[in-house]
């Protein structure tokens, strides 16, 4: 009792002696607390929350608190009122008061004995802090000598941030800015950002930079989150970890585009798929409740990339559907309903924002249908610096976990499959005859007649049926393609899902190893098992130092001393001619 009354008062005390340190220590408070905090708040109820594999709490915690800030902006902006700065102010208060005691309850409920297990665990937790501080170092090296974010997507964001922060709501209308009053963009990322710009006091490109290379940087507990919980054993999310973090050219590169809210969408992709499969097996209302605000909640941060997380739901369903009894889908097909109801209940606002500025777009189809260069493969981001590595690796990793028939490497592969076929449709007429062929084959194999077994042959003639000779040829028919989704937003993703595969091959591997290896060589074994990740974190971490587009640098602290003359010196209404014709085409 008193060790975690005298633990609690540190804290506290470090808290508050970053908050008067300056807006630095204002924004690490701030940004603690908002990442994780709701989230904690809202994942302490959900059941058998203590018995979830590595890594995966703190994943629902980011998750869930991300969702929850959004849902707050929205449903007050609905009702008309502002989150003003004293507002949050008082919001940030609260939230720490209601930290610190469920903190203080947690701790005391904690068991004083310690075993293996957690000394394994903490042995885990270690290697991941290690990868996750090396990114975060790295990160930061890459963005040391910014001024500004670099050129592209900031330029929008930092607009959007100014505006939910002037007005303390949703920034649907841009006045006075720009002749906007019903945005249809996405939102999420920036009254997040909003949030912390308020309560901080930090410039706003200095919020911006810092914010997208941490988000960057979270990215390996996320991923390493997923794949714990998939394989169900911490090396694969610390190999998973190690890829995203300091081995792949993506996610690192976002920060030269400033594809934040990209960024942050894909953060909410594993916990939402934990907080799915958590509902499935378990049944119970509060998972299925954490499902729903998830998927709200990305839908407001990107919403395409809530198309990614859906997929990966429907196959995570479909998975459950295959190992479980016809008599338990009746009681998820009633909460799937739920679900889906109260997903679009906790969107409503903004579904109903987006409906009404695509009814335009609906109304003439050619208006959905793009393709030529817009969806065009750029083989520069897929084969850039060490993919060539990553992917073959990720294929191997496929090809051993389908070899021994390992369910969470099916859910990837299908997955990452899914995420092609969305940016190709086309190819969805040469894959389904494929998945028919399977279904019937299934179905025929089958020993006793059933209404799963008649459903399947069923459906595998029809999807039999469904291919390019049959359905196209005849008719002259042809698969546009949808705007929505594009290959160099799948492309950019594509190291979420390879790290998983490359984190379950090194789990296959090490497996093989330790059964053949002979028992005096297993400490050797060991040894070189954690050599070669922190060889490679170190090869990694300095050859991401420099992975900032050097042409979308636009601004360097001269060009600020130069702007900040300017403005003391020149009439505010003055305009002044540049040579750079695309600058003045975009803007």
């Amino acid at each position: 009792m008193k060790q975690v009354l005298r633990l609690l008062v540190v804290v506290c005390c470090c808290l508050a002696v970053a908050w008067i340190s300056g807006a630095t220590g204002r924004f690490l408070v701030v940004l603690s607390a908002a990442l994780f905090g709701p989230g904690y708040l809202l994942e302490r109820w959900m059941p058998a929350n203590q018995s979830l594999p590595i890594f995966v709490r703190p994943v629902l915690w980011l998750g869930l608190s991300l969702s929850l800030i959004v849902l707050l902006y929205q449903w007050t902006t609905l009702m008309g009122l502002r989150l003003s700065s004293t507002v949050l102010t008082g919001l940030l208060l609260l939230l720490l008061l209601a930290l610190v005691i469920a903190v203080w309850f947690d701790l005391r409920q904690q068991p004083r004995t310690r075993n293996a297990l957690d000394h394994r665990r903490l042995w885990a937790w270690s290697g991941l802090l290690g990868i996750i501080t090396l990114t975060l170092w790295t990160r930061f090296v890459q963005i040391a000598h910014l001024i500004l974010p670099p050129w592209v997507d900031p330029v929008h964001h930092a607009l959007l941030i100014r505006v939910a922060a002037e007005t303390g709501q949703v920034p649907y209308s841009l006045l006075p800015y720009l002749q906007v009053t019903n945005l249809a963009y996405h939102w999420g990322y920036h009254v997040f950002a909003a949030t912390l710009w308020q309560l901080s006091a930090l410039s706003l490109p200095q919020l911006m930079l810092w914010l997208g290379q941490i988000l960057n940087a979270l990215h390996t507990l996320t991923c390493a989150a997923l794949a714990s919980y998939l394989w169900r054993r911490p090396l694969p999310g610390i190999i998973a970890a190690l890829v995203v973090g300091l081995i792949s050219f993506m996610p690192a590169y976002y920060v030269s585009w400033g594809r934040y809210t990209q960024l942050t969408g894909l953060l909410l992709i594993p916990p939402l798929a934990i907080a799915c499969h958590q509902w499935l097996q378990s049944g119970s209302w509060r998972w299925l409740l954490s499902t729903a605000v998830l998927c709200a909640g990305l839908s407001m941060v990107h919403f395409r990339v809530l198309f990614f997380g859906l997929a990966l739901l429907f196959l995570i369903v479909v998975l459950w559907l295959l190992s479980t009894p016809l008599a338990a889908w009746r009681s998820r097909l009633i909460q799937a309903v739920a679900l889906g109801a109260l997903g679009l209940g906790l969107a409503f606002p903004w579904i109903t924002v987006i409906v009404l500025e695509r009814l335009v777009a609906m109304s003439d189809p050619k208006g959905l249908v793009g393709g030529g260069r817009f969806n065009a493969l750029n083989e520069g981001l897929l084969w850039v610096q060490q993919n060539y590595w990553l992917v073959a690796l990720a294929l191997l990793a496929a090809f051993c976990g389908l070899w021994v028939r390992s369910r969470a490497t099916v859910l990837v592969v299908g997955w990452t499959t899914a995420l092609v076929v969305m940016a190709n449709l086309w190819l969805a007429w040469y894959l389904l005859p494929m998945a028919g062929a399977a279904c019937l084959l299934w179905g025929v194999l089958q020993n006793h007649w059933s209404l799963v077994r008649v459903g399947a042959i069923g459906a595998g003639v029809l999807l039999l049926l469904l291919n390019p000779w049959v359905m196209l040829n005849p008719m002259g028919w042809n698969i546009p393609y949808i705007w929505l989704i594009t290959n160099e937003i799948v492309v950019i993703s594509l190291f979420l899902p390879f790290s998983l595969l490359i984190g379950s091959g090194a789990w296959l591997l090490w497996c093989w190893l330790q059964a053949r290896w002979p028992q005096r060589w297993q400490p050797l074994l060991l040894a070189g098992a954690i050599t070669v990740p922190v060889l490679l974190a170190l090869w990694g971490s300095w050859n991401l130092r420099t992975v900032v587009n050097q042409s979308t640098i636009l601004a360097t602290p001269a060009d600020m001393a130069a702007i900040d003359w300017v403005a003391q010196h020149t009439a505010a209404d003055a305009r002044f001619l540049h040579q750079r014709n695309t600058l003045v085409c975009r803007g």
